[in-house]
């Protein structure tokens, strides 16, 4: 995977262990059986480990997808302060350890603080490391059949509702 290439996974196989990406939700469907439409990964063994789902048309399923943002070395110290030696990618969601991948956090605060846990260095050392940057995102899609053809077609949020309820304290 680079670093511009955006997959998805169908949510019900996104865990600690999962298949490889795809690129489009369409790549999720694996074929057709008497209940319906298979939903998962191409191969039978991928199937067994990972799952599947069946649906029919007009099911909504959730697709999870991710970006990757690049890689910045940090510095991070015994008292856990840090230090980003690149710049701060921005639009990310998740930031891990290179060398140590279970080592994860929604913020550089709380990954430090981690990052003291898994590599130790004492009172006035630091440890550098590979800090990679992800976007994950969550998108809804419905799967659509004209004649034998399947392929899912986003579905578009539904807008907010205004309140009737007058603004400011009561």
């Amino acid at each position: 995977m680079s670093d511009t290439e955006r997959l998805c996974w169908a949510a019900f196989v996104a865990d600690e262990n999962m298949p490889e990406g795809l690129a489009t939700p369409d790549k999720w469907i694996a074929g057709r059986c008497e209940q319906g439409w298979i939903i998962g990964p191409k191969g039978r063994r991928e199937r067994v480990d990972y799952g599947c789902m069946i649906v029919q048309p007009g099911a909504e399923v959730l697709f999870m997808w991710h970006e990757r943002r690049g890689t910045v070395e940090m510095i991070v110290r015994g008292d856990s302060t840090y230090t980003l030696t690149g710049h701060d990618p921005g639009d990310w969601s998740i930031v891990w350890d290179a060398d140590e991948p279970e080592n994860m956090a929604d913020t550089l605060d709380e990954f430090a603080r981690q990052c003291v846990e898994v590599h130790e260095p004492g009172v006035g050392e630091e440890v550098r490391v590979a800090a990679r940057f992800s976007k994950w995102t969550e998108e809804r899609y419905r799967l659509e059949v004209t004649g034998d053809k399947p392929r899912f077609v986003p579905v578009q949020p539904e807008p907010a509702l205004a309140s009737g309820a007058p603004e400011g304290s009561a």
